[in-house]
């Protein structure tokens, strides 16, 4: 009986734990490695993206470090006293050695969540999704961000950037 009652009790603590869990607007869906031929200024670049509900997530930092030196490059930085990322448009990015790695997982379960960052000193609130400890983001909003162009050649299955031109908002 007391066996019963133990798994019960666990039961219904499970129950009670796991909606709370998602209470702050996060939800979970499955990511999959993209296989999606990026390109930037014309050139190909390899950046390992996860494609989520047909739109591709990348991390903030893999970007930065294929804009750096270009006209819409940006830096990422981290605010420890305010535990938030931190965007500055127009400054060069410092590659670090954990950037620009390939994805080893086919898929992998992602938690949707509203994260805040500072952009260039403002408050700002982005989508993004936590996959194997690390926060991606959806690549339209980074380009927003960064105020960068990106487009999708359908022809050629190709999504385009461009590092000269402004960020357009549509829906293509």
């Amino acid at each position: 009986m007391k066996k019963k009652i133990s798994v019960l009790l666990a039961i219904l603590m499970l129950i009670t734990i796991i909606p709370t869990a998602f209470a702050d607007g996060a939800k979970e869906m499955k990511a999959v490695k993209s296989s999606q031929k990026i390109t930037l200024d014309k050139e190909a670049v390899e950046v390992a993206a996860y494609n989520i509900a047909g739109s591709n997530y990348l991390k903030l930092r893999d970007v930065a470090a294929i804009m750096s030196g270009k006209k819409k490059q940006f830096n990422i930085d981290y605010n420890a006293e305010r535990k938030l990322i931190v965007v500055e448009t127009g400054k060069p990015y410092t590659k670090l050695e954990s950037d620009l790695k390939p994805i080893k997982e086919a898929s992998a379960k992602a938690i949707l969540s509203e994260k805040a960052i500072i952009l260039n000193g403002d408050d700002e609130d982005i989508d993004t999704a936590f996959i194997n400890e690390t926060n991606y983001v959806k690549l339209r909003d980074i380009a927003k961000i960064a105020n960068f162009y990106v487009g999708y050649d359908e022809p050629t299955q190709t999504v385009i950037l461009k590092s000269d031109e402004a960020y357009l908002d549509n829906d293509d």
